[in-house]
């Protein structure tokens, strides 16, 4: 390892990045024949940004002339919910990644900084930054860069720090050198394939989201939750954690030292009666640093079968 990436490893460290990789710019070939098959079953649910910029997600460098290096790094946002019962439908109950501050908020922050830290130790280099974005394909490239491997229920897994985490990207045009991609670590383990309540991991790597909670809760534009999936929803109100619950490497998962994942107000649960009495007002100023805003109040009535 050269040392001006030593020293963008160790300097991610310090801003508080739990994993950082590098890739080196190649088309994701294999990758997008099995997306487009995936879309060709619609077992993406029809989502519009699946299914565009594909030529980009392929080839990264239509997102920055020139690009060399996809550097990845992951935050980890694990903190523990004491007595959560996962498969317990008295509990209406909001996804780990979600009870805090939305994650774009400090992803943004520290990629930016990452990225200054860049261009100190690559003068000549230009970068762009990603999160969350519909022209790369985050996952895919933690794989390349080694961050974890893409796990039987879709997710990255890391062997130390679980799934609990976010993925940043930052492409630049700074060649640097590239690590090895992780090795597949579930071997014959099927928890989450097995325990999910509505069968949406169809195979290995494979989520039907038709089938999919966190699908219904968080990104279905529909506001009429289909009967079978609202009755298997083991009371997930926003999101659901359950092939990650049961997965055996969140064993190794780690309290996470940015402070703002932490449960907001200490809440991980909502209850029918509070949203009911919430206006538009109230839902804006409740949850404008939360991801939770993009569900809309309207959305979150429909996510509790509140009429």
């Amino acid at each position: 390892m050269n040392s001006e990436k030593q020293i963008l490893k160790k300097y991610s460290e310090e801003i508080g990045f739990c994993k950082f990789g590098v890739a080196a710019v190649q088309p994701l070939d294999e990758e997008i024949k099995i997306i487009k098959k995936w879309i060709g079953k619609n077992q993406h649910s029809g989502l519009k940004y699946i299914e565009k910029n594909l030529e980009k997600k392929k080839h990264i460098e239509k997102n920055l002339k020139s690009a060399k290096s996809v550097i990845v790094v992951a935050q980890n946002y694990y903190y523990p919910i004491p007595d959560r019962k996962i498969f317990d439908s008295s509990e209406n109950k909001i996804s780990r990644h979600a009870v805090g501050l939305d994650y774009h908020i400090i992803m943004q922050k520290k990629l930016t900084i990452l990225s200054e830290k860049l261009s100190e130790l690559y003068p000549e280099s230009e970068s762009r930054q990603f999160i969350d974005s519909n022209s790369v394909l985050e996952k895919q490239w933690a794989v390349r860069a080694g961050i974890g491997w893409q796990g039987k229920n879709s997710l990255i897994l890391t062997r130390s720090h679980g799934s609990w985490i976010f993925l940043g990207v930052i492409v630049t045009t700074a060649e640097i050198e590239p690590d090895k991609p992780s090795k597949n670590y579930c071997g014959t383990c099927t928890k989450c394939i097995d325990l999910c309540p509505t069968k949406a991991i169809i195979k290995d790597k494979v989520l039907d989201l038709n089938k999919c909670i966190s699908y219904w809760t968080i990104e279905s534009k529909s506001l009429k939750i289909p009967a079978e999936i609202r009755k298997n929803s083991n009371g997930w109100i926003y999101g659901c954690d359950i092939c990650q619950e049961v997965c055996p490497w969140n064993k190794f998962a780690k309290i996470s030292e940015e402070q703002a994942f932490a449960p907001h107000r200490g809440r991980t649960t909502l209850s029918k009666e509070e949203v009911e009495a919430m206006d538009e007002y109230d839902f804006n100023y409740e949850f404008s640093k939360s991801s939770i805003i993009r569900r809309k109040l309207k959305g979150l009535f429909n996510n509790l079968g509140i009429e």
